[in-house]
């Protein structure tokens, strides 16, 4: 398409160029297929890096993008003054695009003195792993001669190009887009910034150049270059067909269009020129993938665009050494220290049109996905925030405290913004939960932490295998793109189930549970990292407790003859071994009177589990062994067990004469795969004997 609604002004067609910034790439991008070009200009098998589009995928890395966010991100031109800053806008296609433009010359002189403390800053632009990311695009140097067309022949048609000293450069107040006005060159560089410290933040990334006219370059600076991996090339559908040209001028590699070659205009629906190609016409544009680098410089340089005055314009910027010689200045202060605040004056956009680029976020190849990033957390680690998700509050490794704290899992991922034609048929991420784990309130918020979980259906099959699939009129629709979803649900171990084959080798005495989960959409699959929960394994414990009512923790009880009390044994299955033999008695005295059982779960609302165990009270003993040994690791079981104690001779066996007290005492057996493990004794006391036994005290010792 083409801004320009003035075709003898607007010449000179647009070029489209795409800024994708994604999460840290550690590797370079790996693309598979031959170097091959299938078009009618084969100089880009001799680009450094370059490959071609056709059978290709960027990888999902790069899914994060920079995006100018109406009523969050704002726009502040900076350097020279009020005075040299206009507003403007231009309307094409049914959209109205809003700019700031600057005063490169007019009349009365130029503004070559703010060469490198000249641009735009654009705030909130995006996250990028926990920064929030603003973009400064500063000019560094520039080489413009501006020009109109006028009738020298005076039959009515404006046929000559006559030079004028107004130039202007637009920056666009909706976009990352610029207007450059006549031809000539200028060097921009993009630096990106953390907003709250506004320091350099190191991103990978890539960048796409769409729509490369006739005479249109786009030069990549050496160091820049050195940071990418990859230069796509080519319409991935048409066998990777593509006709732009490769050269290297100045010291820089260039991409362009030649226009010896590529010169024949089209024109829109309403008969605008349109230069030599659309923009959905990919053989006319190429993604470049970096990685690792704060700022970017790029030259670009431009003529004419149709006809013979694009061969002309070519050849003479060919020859004119200050258009690749271009250095620049830059500093890096120039936004704070040079700051517009009032711009109260607006030109025509005819001062500018000529010449577009624009940053948006969709590289010309469908997108690998990329890893998700898990994480873990519980109720002294982490987060389970949904703002904070993905921030430095979030961790990969936490400890719980008992196998009984619940604690959460948070999935992460990014969508990258992608040509329609790329649109997803499928997405979906899986998380293969660990069996011993029970999952509930699954939920999805995007980034701006909006529960977005009907965009999707969520399922947990018997396998434990949660699946979080976005719907068909999600993947339709364009919001569902340059997004990030954030996958939150709880987890906590099951009751009763063994943690021995979860032992971690590098603690013997916890647990650990592994999880990751898997990304699939149309063009491939990708595995998230691993996270590590470890949990205290539950040691082997029995007490024994006495008490009027089972609810004290006494070691001894006085109580009067035939009075009931309680006995309880309260105990801890261990959960670091295999269980197949679970066992509790307690043998009473026979000075005492057995009459009732119970056993409880203390992990289940004390709920009664005597009969889930075999229990019998032969012999004055209290006996219970589980039916289903295996379903009590980590258990904490109760027996309650009522007694009393009987008015019998017998009771002075258990006379301490050095207190002249009675005391019955009495302990429990935890037998767990055969072996015996004792409770502590505690002891009940009757209190005043009755008279028969009585007599038996006060009898001489007959020893």
């Amino acid at each position: 398409m083409n801004l320009v609604k003035n075709p003898s002004k607007g010449r000179n067609k647009k070029i489209g160029y795409t800024l994708v910034a994604a999460l840290a790439l550690s590797m370079g991008l790996t693309m598979a297929g031959a170097r091959t070009v299938h078009a009618d200009n084969a100089q880009m098998v001799d680009l450094p890096k370059g490959i071609n589009a056709d059978q290709n995928k960027i990888p999902g890395q790069y899914a994060f993008s920079a995006k100018v966010e109406p009523g969050v991100s704002k726009i502040n031109p900076f350097g020279a003054t009020n005075a040299d800053w206009y507003t403007s806008s231009t309307h094409t296609e049914g959209t109205t695009h809003h700019w700031y433009a600057f005063r490169l010359s007019d009349d009365s002189g130029n503004n070559n003195a703010w060469k490198g403390k000249v641009g735009v800053y654009y705030s909130k632009v995006g996250i990028y792993q926990g920064h929030t990311i603003d973009i400064k695009i500063t000019m560094m140097d520039w080489k413009v001669q501006n020009y109109q067309w006028v009738d020298t022949n005076g039959n009515g048609k404006a046929d000559t190009r006559e030079n004028i000293k107004d130039a202007y450069v637009a920056f666009g107040r909706d976009d990352f887009e610029v207007f450059t006005p006549g031809l000539g060159a200028i060097k921009y560089r993009l630096d990106y910034l953390d907003h709250d410290t506004k320091k350099p933040v190191k991103i990978t990334g890539s960048w796409t150049f769409n729509d490369i006219d006739g005479d249109q370059w786009v030069g990549i600076e050496p160091n820049t270059f050195s940071s990418v991996d990859q230069v796509i090339y080519g319409d991935r559908g048409n066998n990777g067909n593509t006709w732009l040209s490769y050269k290297s001028k100045g010291g820089q590699n260039y991409i362009y269009s030649d226009a010896h070659k590529h010169n024949s205009k089209i024109t829109d629906d309403v008969g605008h020129n349109a230069g030599t190609l659309t923009t959905d016409q990919l053989k006319g544009s190429f993604t470049a993938a970096y990685s690792n680098s704060s700022s970017f410089i790029i030259s670009w340089v431009y003529g004419e665009n149709t006809g013979d005055n694009a061969i002309k314009d070519q050849d003479d910027l060919e020859k004119d050494n200050r258009i690749w010689d271009m250095t620049g200045t830059y500093e890096p202060d120039a936004d704070t220290k040079y700051p517009v605040t009032n711009i109260d004056t607006s030109i025509n956009a005819t001062k500018f049109n000529h010449a577009y680029l624009q940053f948006s976020t969709q590289p010309i190849v469908p997108d690998k996905p990329d890893n998700a990033i898990k994480f873990d957390s519980d109720s002294d680690e982490g987060t389970n925030t949904p703002s904070e998700i993905g921030t430095d509050k979030s961790i990969d490794h936490d400890l719980l405290k008992n196998r009984y704290e619940e604690y959460h899992y948070q999935i992460t991922h990014n969508v990258p913004k992608v040509l329609k034609r790329y649109k997803y048929d499928q997405y979906m991420i899986t998380d293969k939960i660990d069996s011993i784990l029970n999952v509930s309130n699954v939920h999805v918020y995007n980034r701006a932490n909006q529960d977005v979980t009907y965009m999707f259906t969520v399922n947990v099959d018997g396998n434990n295998k949660l699946s979080v699939i976005a719907k068909d009129s999600s993947l339709a629709s364009d919001d569902f793109y340059r997004e990030q979803y954030k996958i939150t649900f709880d987890a906590k171990i099951k009751p009763g189930v063994s943690l021995a084959d979860h032992q971690d080798p590098k603690h013997k005495d916890q647990a650990v549970i592994y999880n990751e989960a898997k990304v699939t959409t149309s063009n491939g699959t990708a595995d998230s990292n691993k996270t590590t929960t470890n949990v205290p394994f539950t040691p082997k414990d029995q007490t024994k407790a006495i008490s009027t009512d089972g609810n004290g923790k006494g070691d001894s009880l006085q109580v009067d003859y035939d009075e009931n009390y309680k006995y309880t044994v309260d105990v801890a299955a261990p959960d670091g071994e295999d269980i197949k033999t679970l066992e509790l008695k307690d043998k009473l005295e026979d000075v005492l009177d057995l009459k009732e059982i119970k056993v409880y779960d203390q992990d289940d609302n004390n709920k009664d589990v005597t009969d889930q165990g075999k229990l019998t009270k032969d012999n004055n003993t209290a006996d219970w062994v589980a039916t289903e040994p295996q379903k009590w690791h980590g258990k904490h079981l109760r027996m309650v067990i009522t007694a009393s104690v009987k008015n019998t001779p017998d009771l002075m066996q258990y006379l301490d004469k050095a207190t002249g007290v009675i005391k019955v005492p009495n302990k429990a057996i935890w037998i767990i795969n055969g072996k015996d493990d004792p409770t502590n004794i505690v002891y009940v006391e009757p209190k005043g004997p009755k008279a028969s036994v009585q007599k038996w005290i006060e009898l001489p010792d007959l020893n």
